[in-house]
């Protein structure tokens, strides 16, 4: 997935300090160290911390004048996906949340 959404920012037509930008929050994504998401926080974790960077990047480059972007709605679409795969599409929400 990452990869792919690199590719993508590198055809956008954003700016290239805009790409430059977003490229590097992204590869900070890619490359998280399992300890950023807490000791024995385990994958669901790292997949929240990964939808929270992707949710916030789409908002920054919305913000900035971005939103109707390929690439803006693409982070936007796989933070959604991710969200889903969770499974907390519905209320968007931790109250699904087992426990």
């Amino acid at each position: 997935m990452m990869q792919r959404l690199l590719r993508h920012l590198a055809r956008s037509g954003l700016p290239v300090d805009v790409r430059e930008e977003a490229g590097l929050a992204l590869s900070a994504l890619r490359g998280q160290d399992p300890a950023l998401a807490g000791e024995g926080a385990g994958v669901e974790a790292r997949v929240r911390s990964g939808i929270t960077l992707l949710e916030t990047l789409a908002g920054h480059l919305t913000h900035e004048g971005y939103g109707s972007e390929a690439v803006t709605l693409r982070l936007a679409d796989e933070a959604r996906r991710l969200e889903r795969v969770l499974g907390g599409a519905a209320g968007g929400g931790d109250s699904d949340s087992s426990g």
